[in-house]
């Protein structure tokens, strides 16, 4: 697994949370705890704390569909 991308989905105005959200390539099979795990840890090593984090998205890649596998995670930080 390896960082993709980071994108803010929300700024978290009034009273919401703010929300990132984390993309993650996976070449192989991997377990969806292992990818929100890993997910938090990118936030953290960016001096993010995760409140909480949920699968968003699962898609190909789509300049190389016979790569790896793009998985979003949205985070409340």
């Amino acid at each position: 697994m390896e960082l993709h991308s980071i994108e803010t989905l929300s700024e978290g105005w009034d009273d919401d949370p703010r929300v990132l959200l984390v993309v993650v390539a996976a070449a192989d099979t991997v377990r969806p705890q292992e990818v929100l795990r890993f997910a938090s840890q990118c936030l953290e090593s960016w001096g993010e704390e995760p409140l909480s984090a949920k699968l968003y998205s699962y898609k190909l890649d789509d300049i190389d569909p016979e790569g790896p596998v793009l998985i979003g995670v949205s985070c409340e930080v």
